[in-house]
């Protein structure tokens, strides 16, 4: 006979794993009603199941140290993600993080390292195609904004595809149809998954979009970049950049006002990540909320689940675009080209 497993248990109950998790763990209380623990500990006894034993060594033997290996901390997205673990994994663990080195990333030889190290679980933020490649968990682990499908591997990932339809069909319903897209020159499937789908989503409207590339996301380097070419822009007839990050778009914008290149009368911005200063900005950023705080909690929820059950459910993030001044109502190319008038 099968050994059950808590998913068996959840499918009987219908209800989640977690639940079932904190049930067995005696962590219930003032988080399941008496009504679905009953059924739980009844459906517990029926298929004689037993939480995983090797999970729960784990747990008992190193309880309070987890890995989130992440890209670049200077990015906010990554502080927020990490205070969102920290809310779901405490007190029972803490979570130490460990930066890129190379080229603002981190690679295979990182991750090896931190494997080395007796943890609980380890938290991959963005991995790169090399990361995911050579990947071979040693315990319990969790994938960030990842498209990469791994044997025991749950995923917890924002919701880019319908985020980026939403940004591309609002720029479309303000006329745009020549589109810049300015992407970081990095190998991540989050990354090409977002340009991938707003291409599809502006190109079924009748737009276009061309793609540039910028080393990093670095604010700086962007400003210098969109400073350099935002008068092109205009002068060819672009209406909107879009940004992979909005770390980029910060840059789009300073660069374009140091040009004399007017958001959103001339060229309308956005980004994703929806960080934490993109309110404040002159204008304020159009950009995808991927809710970064939310988005580590739930997958330190899932890591927990991880570690005292042996299963967990991949997750998919609710996502949303958040309007703001820096797009606007498309111009036409003759009005744009129209010397000393700023249309609004």
């Amino acid at each position: 006979m099968a050994i059950a497993t808590a998913q068996d248990v959840a499918r009987r109950v219908g209800c989640s794993t977690t639940a079932i998790s904190l049930v067995v763990n005696g962590r219930d209380a003032g988080r399941v009603s008496p009504e679905l623990r009953a059924r739980i500990l009844d459906a517990v006894d029926a298929l004689n199941y037993a939480p995983n034993a090797q999970a729960q060594g784990l747990a008992s033997s190193h309880p309070n140290q987890v890995s989130l290996l992440c890209p670049d901390i200077r990015n906010p997205f990554f502080s927020e993600l990490f205070h969102g673990l920290t809310d779901a994994l405490a007190p029972d663990f803490s979570v130490n993080i460990v930066v890129g080195t190379e080229n603002f990333d981190y690679g295979p030889a990182a991750v090896r390292q931190v494997q080395a190290n007796k943890i609980s679980g380890l938290i991959l933020a963005s991995p790169s195609a090399r990361v995911l490649e050579s990947l071979r968990p040693a315990g319990p682990t969790v994938l960030i904004d990842s498209l990469a499908v791994l044997p025991g591997v749950p995923t917890v990932n924002p919701d880019v595809r319908g985020a980026a339809t939403d940004l591309a069909e609002h720029l479309l319903r303000l006329g745009h149809r020549q589109v810049v897209y300015l992407d970081v020159d990095r190998a991540k499937e989050t990354f090409h998954l977002r340009r991938t789908v707003i291409n599809a989503a502006l190109t079924t409207g009748g737009g276009t979009m061309t793609v540039d590339r910028v080393r990093v996301a670095d604010i700086a380097t962007a400003t210098d970049y969109a400073e350099a070419h935002a008068r092109g822009w205009v002068a060819t007839g672009v209406t909107a950049i879009v940004c992979a990050d909005d770390l980029i778009a910060y840059g789009v914008l300073l660069g374009a006002a140091a040009a004399g290149v007017n958001v959103p009368a001339q060229l309308s911005v956005s980004g994703f990540n929806d960080l934490q200063f993109s309110a404040l900005t002159n204008p304020a950023l159009t950009t995808v909320d991927f809710n970064a705080r939310a988005l580590g909690t739930a997958a330190g929820r899932t890591l927990r689940e991880r570690v005292e059950t042996g299963q967990a459910d991949n997750v998919i993030w609710r996502s949303r675009l958040v309007v703001r001044a820096s797009t606007g109502v498309a111009l036409t190319h003759a009005a744009l080209a129209t010397p000393g008038t700023l249309h609004v």
